[in-house]
């Protein structure tokens, strides 16, 4: 093969790879916190408003710390304070989300979904919930390894996890349900002071720093990318013709 064929191949598989950058960034991307108190950390490092939340990420917060996370699809993951979660999977696309719940509470507002095999759960060691669009919060107590439902509005599936496995419940709005020492409870009413204080317990404090998703990193990428090729191909260009 000629030289100058041979760096024209190079240059075209290079600059394939450079401005697919953007895309392959994004690929595991579920979504970006839209909403931060201090006091919040993203695999153990400080978190910032608008960051992007990437599959297998760990959330936490601490006694005074909230974050609010936006996932791409639209639903929303509102973290309470000293709670963990770790963002499994976000696939907009398949509308598959399986968030761990490891301490603490979560409320989560999820969109419709409908597409056939799409779902949206929430997994602690005793129990998860799964639903198909609602809103409902969701707390586990590692200590005592308890776990409580309390939806708001739709339908929540709740299904036994470990000593519980096999047991399930479905919840309706208006309704919770405990798991623990005690058993595996049936749906009962919920007390307004109850969730009240579940909604304030999963509300940022930072409301005015909430802020629309940013592509601000995309378009960083997108432009380097660009003047990158270009680079490549004068070179192999200038290569070529010596």
């Amino acid at each position: 093969m000629k030289p100058g064929v041979l760096h024209r191949g190079i240059a075209v598989w290079l600059c394939f790879l450079i401005i697919n950058l953007p895309v392959w960034a994004e690929a595991n991307s579920a979504g970006q916190v839209t909403a931060v108190t201090t006091a919040t950390s993203r695999n153990s490092r400080p978190v910032r408003l608008k960051e992007e939340v990437n599959w297998d990420d760990v959330l936490q917060t601490d006694r005074s710390g909230r974050t609010r996370v936006t996932l791409r699809n639209g639903s929303i993951l509102a973290l309470g304070s000293s709670s963990e979660i770790k963002v499994v999977k976000h696939d907009a696309d398949s509308q598959q989300t399986v968030v761990q719940l490891n301490a603490g509470r979560v409320r989560s507002r999820v969109v419709s979904i409908t597409k056939s095999g799409g779902r949206f759960e929430v997994q602690t060691p005793v129990a998860t919930a799964s639903v198909v669009g609602t809103d409902f919060y969701t707390e586990y107590v590692p200590a005592s390894n308890t776990f409580r439902l309390i939806c708001y509005s739709g339908v929540v599936q709740v299904t036994g996890s470990g000593t519980w496995a096999g047991h399930t419940q479905t919840v309706h709005a208006g309704q919770m349900v405990q798991v623990g020492a005690n058993g595996f409870g049936a749906p009962q009413q919920t007390p307004n002071a109850l969730q009240q204080d579940s909604i304030a317990q999963t509300t940022s404090e930072s409301g005015d720093m909430v802020a629309g998703e940013s592509h601000v990193l995309r378009t960083v990428l997108i432009g380097a990318a660009a003047a990158a090729a270009g680079v490549i191909i004068g070179l192999v260009t200038t290569g070529s013709g010596a």
